[in-house]
């Protein structure tokens, strides 16, 4: 591509040493040449600095004293590289060489796209094998402000082929404009992990903006948490940063029905935290106070195209 943007890839490595050489040897194989790397090393062994210190040298290595979690730590990479376009992208990921090529090709042939991603598989890591199973196409949004992966678990059988917009777009692999970081001012840091994606993509939206995915940047995620095999800290942090994303994204002008089927489903949400996570039901009333409403540019009807039951 001539006169090529810069990319900058920021990867946080948290106990990644099994994952770190296979995603940065794919990312080596890369067709696009404008790319930085950066590995956040997010208070993690030594092993991570040793691998990409004598097997990597041209990725840049940044040793973290505290462990940011995930928003924080991909806004101080970005922080660093403010007027290049971002790709976050998980350790556990590996993209084929065109990934990135495709997904800048698609930012810049839809204008209004923020954010963009690709065809993301399921990576069988411990066999060492790439699988025809959906892990994300995207992410949907449903009447209950209940968010879900679209796709997840399907085989692919070209169902979602092509460019298409979503509601949003996971955290485990999206390339995002400068300039709308910037205006977003990045992940809630208040979000040490889970959901922060799902807030980002829905003030996105109500800045004006959209999100795009392109089958054909492909890539292959090795999902470490599993549905049904979620634990309780993380089924309570999601309640908590999920309640913070309803509150600044909910819109007073959205009908009732949307209206009553998220109070609903909230409402046994949290019956159901309250007897079994009452620490993490504390927490979010706790803060529930200091959550201000996001900025909203566009009417509410225009959002409400993106509810699907």
């Amino acid at each position: 591509m001539k006169d090529a943007p810069r990319v900058v890839i920021g990867l946080l490595a948290y106990k990644s040493e099994k994952y770190i050489r296979y995603c940065l040897k794919s990312l080596e194989k890369q067709t696009y040449s404008n790319i930085h790397v950066v590995v956040w090393n997010n208070y993690t062994p030594d092993e991570v600095d040793d691998i990409v210190t004598n097997e990597f040298p041209n990725v840049e290595l940044i040793k973290s004293e505290e462990n940011t979690g995930f928003g924080k730590g991909h806004n101080r990479i970005f922080n660093l590289n403010p007027n290049d376009l971002y790709l976050c992208l998980n350790v556990d990921i590996i993209v084929e060489p065109n990934f990135v090529k495709d997904l800048v090709n698609c930012l810049y042939t839809h204008p209004k796209a923020g954010m963009v991603t690709g065809k993301v598989m399921r990576w069988d890591f411990e066999n060492d094998k790439k699988t025809n199973f959906i892990d994300t196409m995207g992410l949907t949004i449903h009447p209950s402000n209940k968010v879900t992966d679209i796709g997840t678990g399907e085989e692919d059988k070209g169902q979602y082929d092509g460019t298409r917009e979503v509601f949003g777009l996971s955290g485990a692999v999206f390339l995002i404009r400068p300039e709308v970081m910037k205006e977003l001012g990045g992940f809630d840091e208040r979000m040490f992990m889970y959901k922060e994606d799902v807030d980002l993509s829905y003030r996105m939206q109500w800045m004006g903006r959209t999100c795009f995915v392109t089958s054909k940047a492909v890539a292959y995620h090795d999902r470490t948490e599993q549905v049904g095999r979620v634990s309780k800290k993380v089924r309570g942090m999601s309640f908590v940063h999920h309640h913070i994303m309803l509150k600044k994204n909910m819109s007073p002008d959205y009908p009732s029905s949307i209206k009553f089927k998220t109070w609903l489903y909230e409402s046994a949400k949290g019956f159901y935290t309250f007897f079994t996570n009452f620490m993490c039901y504390q927490a979010w009333h706790h803060i529930k106070g200091e959550i201000k409403e996001t900025s909203k540019k566009v009417p509410a009807q225009e959002m409400l195209r993106w509810f699907s039951d």
